[in-house]
């Protein structure tokens, strides 16, 4: 919980970054520019789990791995709304699917975890069992870096993708001449009455 009230004021503090970027160059940027708090959330997530792993021992004060908790927090909410907006940015019109997609995959290890949890930690004690999480959050850690990399190639191959980018910039088309339009008939509307010396009127 701790580590999540830190995690929220920090993604705000990456979004107004994001947004002074997209002031400074006029344009918004690619989709990849909204991965900036995951690659720190592919650090703390790791990171956190395995400080709490290996502190579960008797001899160890249990705030030392409370730290461990804070540090997945973190990670847990910059990764989550991070990569939220990056399935927006994406896929834009889809963005309520892909957003679904998302939280049923999330949902689905959220189901799954429990109906094993219990041997497992039986089985293999309190710090390998937490490990596990440790190794499988270490083994996506690459995939923001990656996404990064060659998102946009990945991107380029997306039919879902390519048709959403179609099918908006038709819509920015559609709102631009609607705007001309609009301000055609504002500029008529307000065009002024010349008066000439005859006393009558003139558009």
């Amino acid at each position: 919980m701790v580590g999540q009230v830190i995690g929220a004021p920090l993604y705000v503090f990456f979004e107004i970054r994001y947004r002074k970027k997209i002031a400074r160059l006029g344009v918004v940027v690619t989709p990849e520019t909204r991965l900036e708090p995951a690659l720190w959330a592919a650090i703390f997530m790791p990171v956190g789990l395995f400080w709490l792993a290996f502190t579960t021992y008797d001899s160890i004060h249990w705030a030392v791995g409370v730290v461990g908790t804070i540090l997945f927090g973190m990670g847990n909410v910059l990764i989550s709304i991070s990569m939220t907006n990056y399935l927006i940015s994406i896929y834009s019109i889809f963005a309520a699917t892909a957003s679904a997609t998302n939280a049923l995959a999330r949902a689905t290890f959220a189901f799954t975890f429990p109906l094993f949890t219990s041997h497992m930690y039986h089985n293999l004690g309190p710090a390998w069992a937490s490990a596990i999480p440790a190794f499988l959050a270490l083994a996506f850690a690459p995939l923001p870096f990656l996404l990064l990399k060659f998102g946009s190639t990945l991107r380029a191959r997306s039919r879902f993708a390519n048709e959403a980018k179609a099918r908006l910039a038709k819509l920015e088309e559609v709102r631009k001449k609607v705007d001309e339009k609009f301000e055609e008939k504002h500029a008529a509307v307000e065009k002024p009455v010349e008066i000439d010396s005859a006393g009558g009127s003139s558009a």
